[in-house]
């Protein structure tokens, strides 16, 4: 079959990379960055959901230890301070005893907070936060 010179070729419509019109193309484009948008939306959306539940998992853990160390310690300082006060013969003694450790504890910890102490703490919750290991 012999064509003319001025006549274009055929397009073939079954080639489905063949764009025959800047219409379908921008159309097309237009879905591939929605599409590509969605996507990125929606996986940002899942990452921050799981760094959220991570985050909350990690805290309710430390909360809970918290509570029993806490408990745990006031019954250990209770039974400390009757214990002192029973060999020192006067349970008001005793529980100033339990009160002065807990505030010289409480200075030292105060002055190593302000130092290193302080940073590496807050350091690895960053670091946490960011999930960083």
């Amino acid at each position: 079959m012999h064509t003319r010179v001025d006549q274009p070729p055929p397009i073939a419509t079954t080639d489905p990379h063949s764009i025959t019109d800047l219409g379908e193309f921008v159309d097309s484009m237009v879905a591939s960055g929605r599409s590509a948008f969605r996507s990125e939306r929606d996986y940002l959306t899942f990452m921050a959901s799981k760094r959220m539940a991570e985050t909350g998992r990690n805290l309710l853990g430390s909360l809970a230890t918290f509570a029993l160390l806490g408990v745990t310690l006031v019954m250990a300082s209770l039974g400390a301070a009757i214990w002192v006060g029973r060999e020192l013969g006067d349970l008001v003694l005793g529980f100033a005893v339990v009160t002065g450790f807990y505030l010289l504890f409480a200075l030292v910890f105060g002055a190593l907070w302000k130092g290193s102490l302080g940073n590496k703490f807050i350091v690895n919750l960053i670091n946490s936060l960011h999930g960083h290991r």
